[in-house]
């Protein structure tokens, strides 16, 4: 009964705190690791998507880590560390998660540089590759590539699999889990290691949390999962974002009988709060973008409302100023049309209107034009002959 009123009141509590800091701070530790796993190249995708989300992302790629250099950083990601951290570094390491508070994301690495840091919080990984040959990714036929859909869910890490179903495994190792480490991304009863170190069954953990000191730890067996490759198939980018935001969620100093479990509460529920908050302004800017295209859809309807006020106030009768317009337009058309067809059809459409008029005229004979041209033909050699005649009597008369 205590237990429960300490955690109501601890939820109370974190109603008034307020929300995530908007300007959370990343480091990737990028000393001796290959390109491909660098925010400038193969992971400039997961960086950019981690700026979108309000951080503030940097990179050490020479020097070495010093508790200084950590101290204006919320998170510190080591993705496919090749290499071993001097001495200090480890202190430095230490110092920022279990005194600073500060959130760790080991991932990727080969076991024998990777363990050198996550032995210390209750994590080793195994030397062997996982295989598992009944959930293949499609057009990959590699048994070392994979679908993972099985997530553990813990109280103080509910944060981390929000919105994740599955996530893509492009070849790693199983973590050996110690200490207060919780798996929270499994294989299933098919994944096994090469080398049997897990056995088929065993459902060997590929990414593990672990709360140490003041801090956060969370550790992934394959950096290939947020490459620029492959962060956008499946939950791949919501899961990385997801443990990033974990790991960055600020935790209060409690009275010293308030257990570990109950500070981790108190920043997921802070996480929570911004995430509300987030999805709340962007509700509201999608609202306000709806607002406006309803004015703009408002104007235009305003404005063709007063084009049709003014047609109809230019209609005559039933008729609109261009319909008019559209009529006197085909009676000149027809005027044209009859003057033409009477300048060509001349006398027998002026006879046709006549006779409308209630004038008779004679029905010309078929073959007529042909009789008149031969009675002219006969008359003109009757006279030729006379001619012949008169000339011949002439020419007599002169004789006698």
């Amino acid at each position: 009964m205590k237990k429960h009123a300490a955690i109501l009141a601890i939820i109370l509590l974190v109603a008034s705190i307020g929300s995530v800091s908007a300007a959370k701070k990343v480091l990737f530790y990028e000393i001796g690791t290959a390109g491909g796993y660098t925010i400038e190249s193969g992971y400039s995708k997961f960086s950019d998507e981690l700026r979108n989300k309000g951080y503030d992302v940097a990179s050490i790629t020479k020097g070495e880590l010093t508790k200084e250099k950590l101290k204006g950083y919320d998170v510190v990601a080591i993705q496919e560390l090749g290499r071993k951290l001097s001495t200090e570094e480890m202190s430095a390491v230490l110092w920022f998660v279990m005194q600073k508070g500060g959130g760790l994301f080991i991932n990727g690495g080969s076991p024998d540089n990777a363990n050198q840091l996550t032995v210390l919080f209750g994590v080793t990984v195994d030397d062997g590759l996982l295989v598992d040959t009944t959930d293949p990714i499609s057009g990959d036929t590699s048994n070392a590539h994979f679908v993972l859909d099985r997530f553990i869910t813990e109280d103080v890490m509910r944060s981390i699999r929000q919105g994740v179903s599955k996530i893509g495994f492009y070849q790693g190792h199983g973590l050996i889990l110690s200490g207060n480490a919780k798996a929270i991304v499994m294989g299933d009863e098919d994944t096994y290691s090469d080398t049997m170190s897990f056995p088929s069954g065993s459902q060997p953990a590929v990414g593990a949390a672990a709360m140490f000191g003041n801090g956060l730890i969370f550790i992934l067996s394959d950096a290939d999962v947020l490459s620029n490759e492959h962060l956008d198939e499946f939950d791949n980018k919501v899961l990385g974002t997801n443990i990033v935001d974990w790991l960055a969620v600020p935790r209060e100093s409690l009275p010293s009988n308030t257990t570990e479990e109950l500070s981790i509460i108190i920043g997921e529920l802070k996480l929570s709060n911004a995430r509300f908050r987030q999805d709340n302004d962007k509700l509201q800017q999608e609202n306000q973008a709806l607002k406006m295209q309803n004015n703009a859809l408002n104007a235009q309807i305003n404005a063709l409302n007063s084009q049709i006020e003014e047609l109809k106030s230019g209609r005559i009768g039933s008729f609109t100023a261009g319909n008019i317009a559209i009529m006197f337009l085909g009676v000149c058309i027809l005027i044209v049309a009859i003057v033409l067809s009477a300048r060509k059809g001349g006398k027998a459409e002026g006879e046709d209107l006549l006779g409308e008029l209630g004038y008779e005229f004679e029905e010309e004979k078929p073959g007529r034009e042909k009789e008149e041209s031969l009675d002219e033909e006969v008359l003109k050699e009757t006279e030729e002959e006379d001619t012949e005649k008169k000339e011949l009597e002439r020419m007599l008369d002169k004789k006698k």
